[in-house]
């Protein structure tokens, strides 16, 4: 964190807006994995607002910022957000961000209870993850499509998925 503080203030210092935009989302992650969730929040606006003359920064600072949201409890916010992150990074075509997202969408609508809609996040995600040759993205997606079977109980879909889960990871 102290690292992260002094290359903010020098990033903001010599006017690198990008770099100090990851550096207040970095900030932010770490003050919500403390469960300072206000703080995480008030980092990541002020990312957004750099952001704003940063387009390429934009959706990764729109999925902090959702992330943040669904951890306080703001799932319906959590969820729109996400969805405008989704679209810039679409339109940037950061595809590895992307299916990040699409899982986060999944978990936050599993959170809710709503494992149909999860299972089509995840598939989205799981559809990113195939076309860019991530593995290990593959098979966690895997496991969390399993999950949402099995909370469905949907016994053999969820044993189908964690086991070919399970070959993609010993495969890596």
């Amino acid at each position: 964190r102290r690292e992260d503080t002094i290359a903010l203030r020098y990033h903001a210092r010599v006017g690198n807006a990008e770099s100090e935009i990851l550096c207040l989302i970095r900030l932010a992650r770490v003050e919500q994995l403390s469960s300072r969730l206000d703080d995480a929040e008030r980092l990541a606006q002020e990312a957004a607002r750099l952001a704003a003359a940063v387009p390429e920064c934009e959706g990764q600072v729109l999925a902090a910022l959702a992330s943040i949201m669904s951890d306080q409890g703001r799932i319906d916010e959590a969820l729109d957000t996400y969805e405008l992150a989704l679209a810039r990074l679409s339109a940037s075509g950061a595809r590895r961000r992307q299916c990040a997202v699409q899982q986060n969408v999944g978990a936050a609508l599993a959170n809710q209870g709503d494992f149909h809609a999860a299972m089509a996040a995840f598939r989205a995600a799981l559809e990113i993850a195939v076309d860019i040759g991530d593995v290990r993205q593959e098979a966690l997606i895997r496991c969390n499509i399993g999950v949402a079977h099995a909370n469905l109980g949907n016994h053999e879909a969820a044993l189908a998925h964690n086991r070919h889960a399970q070959a993609l990871y010993r495969a890596v």
